[in-house]
């Protein structure tokens, strides 16, 4: 556990795991459109059926909900 870090590097960090967040938010909403496209559309979207785009909607968002927390964690304490 190293406490010796400056206030920039911690500043600088947070900035880092911020962009970070805010790229794992745009597949989060472009899974759940594929989602609500998918609810009564027999055909599925972009050629693929709905089971494959439910599947691959659900894993993404439940990679990104387990991506979060790891970047909560303080910086101070890693």
């Amino acid at each position: 556990m190293e406490l010796n870090r400056s206030n920039a590097e911690i500043i600088d960090e947070f900035k880092k795991r911020r962009t970070r967040q805010i790229m794992a938010v745009g597949p989060i909403i472009l899974a759940f459109i594929a989602l609500l496209s998918v609810e009564g559309n027999p055909t599925g979207i972009f050629g693929l059926p709905p089971n494959a785009v439910l599947t691959i909607s659900f894993a993404l968002i439940i990679s990104v909900l387990i991506f979060f927390p790891f970047q909560l964690a303080m910086p101070l304490l890693q």
